[in-house]
């Protein structure tokens, strides 16, 4: 997930106060494996003082030796994963990491997060290292595996890439740009980091659209892309890769997100909107279309939205398997303050449950596991 949940809580908040009552790298034959495996991890927590019923509370003094692996916690196994405060929730397990979180994700190998000074933290279950400095708090990572990048401004005022591993916890690549700086702003041209799969990092270098191999250490320009374009890698995942298009090609007059192998200049939008987020399997994708949650198929563009009745705002933001969407659902929604749920939805059964709610919260204190920063 690239922003998804992050613009939709903000346009949903700017609303709200218009109307005033608002690896190590792992094999691929074991990663294709377990991306076949539904992760029924639930979100479980308190939430401004709500508690969600069922929710395993593992107090953490940061740098301390509480394990909540022993509790049956395992970062492996994708789980809805969000924070509000200091307070992490992986699943059915919550605990705190002593400083306010700006924006996380999950790894193999444990939690990384950002505080609000930008400083870049991991916690492994055990103890929390400072390991970078993230520029703008954005994070990116795979939805298997132990790798995680972002961008870091050096000494003399360049950015630089950095690709660190949670399960050697060690940096694994740090590779310079001659770009002015980090990316302000979709379509600045600055360095970005937009995504990690399989091993790969995916990021705008001098200008280019360029994926990183990890392993060999070496990077090539994406083909398709257009040198300099101002498109955007929303997302890729099992060699998917979901980008934006401008529409101002002829015959292709919709902008939005497409999907493909590569950036098509020519690619047709799936879904009218800027962020979203691919299935494990890059089978579909997930976007916010103008407020209104949409679920697509990436090879024939078919509507699979599931139907989700009873609340006012309703997201898709993120995926626990091939075919199970993690949805926030606001039922209600007083100025800044929004109360609802999260959902688990089978898109292909088109059936919904859910699995815990959240009452009077700070829209955005909401902080999920896609990297981006609530504010």
């Amino acid at each position: 997930m690239t922003g998804l949940l992050t613009r939709v809580m903000h346009d949903h908040a700017d609303a709200a106060a218009a109307e005033v009552d608002v690896d190590e790298i792992i094999s691929e034959g074991d990663r294709r494996v377990r991306r076949q495996r539904v992760r029924h991890g639930l979100v479980a927590a308190v939430l401004a003082g709500a508690v969600v019923a069922g929710a395993s509370s593992v107090p953490l003094l940061v740098g301390g030796s509480h394990d909540p692996t022993a509790g049956g916690l395992s970062f492996r196994h994708r789980a809805a994963t969000y924070a509000v405060g200091s307070s992490v929730h992986v699943g059915g397990h919550t605990f705190d990491v002593g400083r306010p979180v700006a924006s996380l994700v999950q790894t193999d190998g444990g939690i990384v997060y950002t505080t609000r000074d930008g400083r870049v933290w991991h916690y492994d279950g055990v103890t929390t290292v400072e390991i970078g400095r993230a520029e703008g708090h954005r994070l990116r990572a795979d939805d298997q595996g132990s790798l995680v990048a972002w961008v870091e401004t050096a000494e003399d005022g360049h950015p630089q890439y950095v690709v660190h591993s949670t399960m050697r916890r060690a940096e694994l690549a740090r590779l310079d740009d001659d770009a002015a700086g980090p990316a302000r702003a979709a379509g600045d041209l600055g360095t970005e980091v937009f995504a990690v799969d399989d091993g790969s990092v995916y990021l705008r270098r001098d200008g280019d659209l360029v994926r990183y191999d990890v392993p060999s250490d070496t990077e090539a320009a994406l083909a398709g892309a257009e040198p300099g374009t101002a498109a955007e890698i929303v997302d890729v995942a099992y060699g998917a890769l979901a980008y934006t298009v401008d529409g101002t090609r002829p015959g292709n007059r919709r902008p939005g997100i497409a999907v493909g192998q590569r950036p098509d200049p020519e690619g047709v939008a799936l879904a009218a909107a800027g962020t979203g987020a691919l299935s494990p399997d890059g089978r579909l994708l997930a976007a916010d279309e103008h407020g209104t949650m949409a679920i697509y198929a990436a090879d024939d563009g078919l509507d699979v939205t599931p139907t989700v009745d009873g609340y006012r705002d309703v997201v898709a933001y993120d995926w626990v398997g091939d075919d199970m969407a993690t949805v926030l659902a606001v039922s209600d929604r007083r100025g800044a303050r929004v109360t609802g749920d999260v959902l688990t939805c089978d898109v292909s059964d088109d059936a919904c449950s859910v699995v815990s709610s959240f009452r009077d919260v700070a829209a955005t204190d909401i902080v999920t596991a896609g990297g981006d920063p609530a504010h």
